[in-house]
């Protein structure tokens, strides 16, 4: 069983694709296959050994605690942010779980059962190289703007550089990351100036070689938008990596 005890979640975006696709709905909330789209981490988490989660929260969601308060699974603790950047987030998270090696999640993402297992499972495989963090990538590229990852061609499980902006690669970021204990010491150091979590990592990749690993899972889509929200439906219900011993996962959910 892995020793990785603790996860954060980040849920304190406003979800504006999906308001300006018409979904006003919460993007915890909504259903993937009959299910709250936050319950695929949270389903997951557990199976992974998860017992306390984190949440970064706007000030003004009184709906989510509530929510995931009623699941007993987990100990639960709450960081309101401002939403000015995703690394705003990470910072408030990391802040709570920065003394023990974690799995930092977005809301969003619709993931096979078993991920969280793998990511951490890849991470003591890689731990004599010290990575900082971890990602989960996948080669599902279905978002219209992926953060793309490119690896060391000697060193594949090494990322060189990643970001929205980069070229077109085979895999994108999944999400979900594995991150190192006293992770805040090198945020303090490359975070200056940046908001958006994916920029920090980029800066890391190039100002620290080595530091930032890749873990590859098939199946993986975050849901940004209405399209994304209709492709995850088709997916769980039709990807084999979606079943377990021939029948659909779960429900482990609220």
């Amino acid at each position: 069983m892995s020793k990785v005890r603790s996860a954060g979640i980040m849920a304190g975006g406003s979800g504006s694709r999906l308001v300006a696709d018409g979904i006003h709905t919460p993007k915890p909330f909504l259903l993937v296959n009959g299910r709250p789209l936050i319950s695929f981490f949270l389903d997951d988490a557990r199976t992974a050994g998860i017992e306390h989660i984190v949440v970064a929260i706007r000030p003004d969601d009184d709906a989510l605690p509530e929510f995931l308060s009623r699941d007993e699974r987990f100990s639960w603790e709450f960081v309101e942010t401002k939403g000015i950047g995703t690394l705003e987030a990470i910072l408030a998270l990391t802040d709570r779980l920065g003394s023990e090696d974690h799995i930092i999640s977005t809301c969003d993402v619709v993931l096979p059962p078993g991920s969280t297992v793998r990511l951490i499972e890849a991470a003591e495989r890689f731990r004599g190289e010290q990575p900082a963090i971890v990602l989960l990538g996948t080669d599902l590229v279905h978002d219209t703007t992926p953060i793309w990852l490119h690896r060391d061609p000697l060193r594949p499980h090494v990322l060189t550089r990643l970001g929205k902006s980069e070229k077109p690669s085979p895999i994108v970021f999944g999400n979900v990351r594995w991150v190192r204990k006293n992770l805040g010491n090198l945020v303090s150091q490359y975070a200056e100036g940046l908001q958006r979590d994916t920029h920090f990592l980029n800066r890391l990749t190039k100002s620290r070689p080595g530091s930032v690993f890749f873990h590859l899972q098939p199946d993986v889509i975050d849901v940004d938008d209405r399209d994304d929200l209709e492709f995850a439906q088709q997916l769980v219900a039709t990807s084999s990596l979606y079943r377990v011993n021939g029948s659909e996962s779960g429900p482990m959910y609220l």
